[in-house]
């Protein structure tokens, strides 16, 4: 009998340490993300935990989201 050939993975189940996408690409795809969806991502798997994690990935993000945009300061 012959042998059964093996499936691949995925490539969405793949973790950035299998150079799916280099870190940097990721990074850049994943701040572009709103906040709500990041939060989700991160369960993707432990890679994509710990780049999100990061003290300078979360800045960057911050900066590129506010929090509130167009809102007036209660006391001005």
């Amino acid at each position: 009998m012959g042998s059964v050939p093996r499936r691949k993975k995925p490539a969405l189940a793949l973790s950035i340490n299998d150079a799916v996408l280099p870190t940097d690409v990721l990074y850049e795809v994943l701040l572009r993300l709103p906040a709500n969806v990041l939060c989700r991502i991160r369960l993707v798997c432990w890679s994509w935990r710990s780049l999100t994690s990061d003290p300078g990935f979360a800045r960057a993000h911050a900066s590129r989201h506010p929090l509130l945009v167009g809102v007036q300061p209660l006391f001005a």
